[in-house]
């Protein structure tokens, strides 16, 4: 019996050394510049989103001077129709018909501004290689964002920021987002109303 005392006696007092000699580790001061971050502390900095871009094709978005760089996703590959040339050898004026255009392009109806505003030249050069500004000069039809930003100047400083559009991948670096075209139409580029997917849902799951 005295030994199992004895035991707890000698347990208790190393116990209490143990939580002495913490009690003054703990009370040691910290200095700021013993406080130098690990990698652990900041674990963004290895985060990346290239594994789900593998397959996308980019380009790097022009004009931008007061952000950091990003991408845009390419649109050529995904269009039909391209190049123009494949089926334009005269160039659009030459071609701006009635019954020209009610064979070649049956499906487009242009919705985006009056016709005393807007025609297919306005966007679409004369050889039909390329988009053009208001003043004539070829754009990319990859960049196609810099023929919207001449009018639509509010929506493109939103896209620049990060606050209009989709972006693809992931948060994480590097930034890759889709171009105007990928959610507009741009002959009809006003958004049609629609249910949100889960009212959808919810409309057309079985009743009980």
């Amino acid at each position: 019996m005295k030994r199992r005392w004895f035991s707890l006696l000698c347990g208790g007092i190393l116990m209490g050394i143990l939580i002495w000699n913490t009690g003054c580790v703990l009370e040691d001061p910290v200095h700021a510049e013993d406080m130098v971050p690990t990698q652990s502390a900041t674990p963004s900095r290895s985060l990346t989103s290239e594994t789900f871009l593998r397959h996308v094709n980019r380009q790097l978005v022009h004009n931008n001077v007061t952000r950091p760089p990003f991408f845009v996703e390419e649109r050529t590959p995904a269009l039909k129709r391209y190049p123009c040339t494949e089926c334009h050898v005269q160039s659009t004026p030459q071609r701006m018909t009635e019954a020209v255009l009610r064979k070649a392009h049956w499906d487009i109806r242009l919705e985006h501004a009056s016709s005393e505003v807007m025609s297919c030249a306005t966007c679409h050069s004369p050889t039909m290689e390329h988009l053009q500004t208001l003043g004539g000069h070829p754009i990319d039809w990859n960049h196609s964002y810099q023929l919207c930003a001449q009018c639509h100047t509010r929506q493109s400083q939103d896209w620049y920021g990060g606050a209009h559009g989709k972006r693809v991948g992931g948060w994480a670096p590097p930034r890759v987002v889709k171009n105007c075209p990928e959610c507009h139409n741009p002959h009809r580029p006003r958004l049609e109303k629609r249910w949100p997917s889960r009212s959808m849902e919810l409309l057309h799951r079985p009743q009980p």
